[in-house]
């Protein structure tokens, strides 16, 4: 994912102010819906307890969540589909001085860990981009060990978009929704 919605970003791709930048531009959209008061996310992300916690990120991006768990964690693994996510995550990693072995490229709806393996898992906006959500579910209720717990942001559609454009203006074009 990138975040140059609003013109490029001049620092050089996978610099120290590069990160800085798309950071600053992704946590500043959200802080609007999501507010914080130490740290981004504080609300969903236990902070407090990632320090005994095997902690299992879907879909890394460019780093910004995983740079934010990974040094509060027992251990984190972060994975991502795009070997572009996982290079950008490796360069932020090394930037923090982070140890980045635990960031793979795999596919979420065959990872490849045994079961019950994490404590924790955190999803941004990732598992719904699948052909097989369902299966990533699957997966993630299977690394999970038994008193574990996953966030998962998935976006939805609006109402009106997918109720009344998708849905009721289909039906009325198609004839299913008039009867004469």
């Amino acid at each position: 994912m990138r975040y140059d919605w609003r013109g490029g970003i001049g620092a050089p791709s996978l610099s120290a102010e590069y990160f800085r930048e798309i950071d600053q531009r992704f946590l500043a959209s959200v802080r609007e819906f999501m507010p914080w008061r130490d740290l981004p996310f504080d609300q969903e992300i236990p902070y407090r307890e990632l320090a005994g916690l095997d902690v299992l990120e879907i879909g890394v991006g460019q780093g910004t969540h995983a740079s934010l768990i990974a040094p509060r964690a027992k251990s984190f693994t972060g994975i991502d589909l795009t070997d572009p996510a996982v290079r950008a995550t490796h360069a932020r990693f090394r930037q923090l001085g982070l140890p980045d072995s635990r960031v793979l490229q795999m596919d979420a709806e065959e990872m490849g860990f045994p079961d019950a393996c994490f404590d924790y898992i955190w999803s941004w906006g990732v598992i719904h981009h699948s052909s097989d959500t369902r299966r990533v579910l699957q997966e993630m209720h299977r690394v999970l060990r038994p008193a574990g717990r996953a966030n998962v942001m998935v976006y939805h559609r609006s109402f009106w978009k997918y109720y009344v454009s998708s849905g009721l203006l289909r039906g009325l074009l198609q004839g299913r929704l008039v009867h004469g």
